[in-house]
């Protein structure tokens, strides 16, 4: 479908740089003249005009709509063309690495539960708290509004230097209301404009459907990715400067988010009207109410979360509060991040050829499994 349409497009603009010129031979230009100037065959006209000295203007009109309303209608071509496929390269890739920074500095906070806790005299439960209070921020709906609103350049770019603000901002924090405004919020409002809310929406309006779920697998292997590399490095100046020094390093590696919001794309016209025409938020909750996915889909991401949250939180502490090196706990969190990515890549490939409701129950039963063991 897509070498077809893409196919017709050319043929109308073949139409257009070739104007149809009365000859007085009684036709129009044929398919090998056309052949010979362009390099490209053109489907055989529908019409001829009569042969005659001069070609009536409703017969010539005709025979122009005849090229270019026939097989399919240009206004429309021209909606339903897809994005260029150089621009599509530049967001999936610039998203992939916006979500690996954003993502790789995200799971890394468990590494900061005992040292920061043991540094402001704090008990676990206050960092804990600022951890849960950053996930619920995080994953408010109000992005995604902003982002259809405004574009996804500009809520990346603000996510980014409020995340930024907030890394720089958390050694600061000297007690729990401090640490609930840094940790808990700020970071909570730059991770909801950097992370899968904002990102994945941009990659969905430029990647064609058929292969959408591939993208959004590869998108979200790159925040696996980041785990996978980021918190052993976290950790290790940790180690070795402190837990400070750790945060302004990470604010930095996240500044770097701020120069790839200038790759997202800006909200266009085209864009706008389809997002006016598919009505409100709460007219589209209304309807989504009354889909039995809609809400197996939101208790399955209720679950996910908590189980992401709770691991990247908790397991670096509890294996250093087993005996272990605290290389070993960034080592774990490491080792999940890189078999995520083969999950997430797999997963998406195989969201484009089998029902992804299957693919759900089965990825959640194993994960049951796993966790049980």
């Amino acid at each position: 479908m897509l070498c077809f349409t893409v196919q017709c497009m050319n043929m109308a603009m073949d139409v257009q740089r070739h104007r149809i010129v009365w000859d007085g031979t009684g036709a129009i230009p044929c398919r090998r003249r056309l052949l010979r100037s362009t390099g490209r065959p053109l489907c055989r006209p529908r019409r001829a005009i009569p042969a005659g000295p001069s070609p009536p203007k409703a017969i010539a009109q005709s025979a122009t709509r005849s090229y270019t309303t026939n097989p399919i209608n240009p206004p429309s071509l021209y909606r339903l063309m897809p994005t260029p496929h150089r621009q599509t390269t530049i967001i999936v890739l610039f998203s992939a690495l916006t979500v690996l920074a954003s993502m790789g500095i995200r799971q890394s906070f468990g590494l900061f539960l005992q040292p920061m806790s043991d540094g402001l005299g704090l008990g676990r439960e206050v960092f804990s708290l600022a951890i849960a209070l950053q996930n619920l921020v995080f994953g408010l709906p109000l992005f995604g509004m902003i982002a259809d609103r405004y574009g996804a350049r500009w809520v990346v770019l603000g996510g980014a230097l409020l995340y930024a603000a907030g890394c720089l901002l958390v050694p600061a924090s000297s007690g729990p209301v401090s640490l609930y405004l840094t940790l808990g919020l700020i970071i909570g409002l730059g991770l909801g404009c950097t992370t899968y809310v904002v990102v994945l929406g941009a990659v969905a309006r430029v990647v064609h459907p058929a292969n959408r779920s591939t993208a959004f697998g590869i998108v979200t292997a790159a925040g696996s990715f980041g785990t996978f590399a980021l918190v052993p490095g976290v950790q290790w100046v940790t180690v070795h400067s402190g837990w400070q020094a750790s945060f302004a390093v990470s604010a930095a590696l996240i500044g770097w988010i701020a120069l790839l919001a200038f790759g997202f794309p800006r909200r266009s016209k085209a864009s706008a009207a389809r997002s006016h025409g598919e009505g409100t938020l709460l007219q589209v909750l209304v309807r989504a109410r009354g889909h039995s996915g809609y809400w197996l889909l939101n208790a399955g991401f209720f679950v996910c979360g908590f189980h992401v949250a709770f691991i990247a939180t908790h397991l670096p502490s509890f294996l250093t509060d087993g005996g272990l090196s605290r290389m070993i706990g960034a080592t774990a969190l490491s080792l999940i991040g890189l078999c995520n990515i083969f999950g997430s890549s797999l997963f998406g490939w195989l969201g484009d050829r089998y029902r992804k409701k299957y693919l759900l129950s089965a990825l959640y039963f194993s994960r049951a499994v796993v966790i049980g063991l």
